[in-house]
């Protein structure tokens, strides 16, 4: 017999609500189901982390689609985005891209 739950998590401010199964072995789709529902809610937490980032004035790092996987692409406050590489000897601009 499974046993549902509910566990609350705080990640800063937000509250995460998570539901999992206990007492027996969960089946593919319900892990699946639970791995999905905790991803989500950790990109919608990150999106808002990042917005609140930008707002403050700070810029920001993410990957760069199709740039390889020596490069991120940094986006500023005011649109700007370049991409960038780091190495030991600190952050490079490889380019600047169009503003958003």
């Amino acid at each position: 017999m499974y046993t549902y739950h509910m566990k609350h998590i705080q990640v800063r401010d937000k509250i995460m609500s998570i539901e999992f199964l206990t007492g027996g072995s969960a089946t593919p789709k319900q892990e699946l189901d639970l791995w999905v529902s905790l991803s989500l809610e950790i990109e919608r937490d990150a999106d808002a982390a990042a917005q609140d980032h930008l707002e403050h004035g700070y810029p920001i790092y993410c990957q760069a689609e199709g740039a390889g996987n020596d490069v991120v692409e940094k986006r500023y406050p005011d649109g700007r985005r370049e991409l960038v590489r780091f190495d030991p000897a600190g952050e490079h601009v490889v380019r600047e891209l169009a503003a958003q």
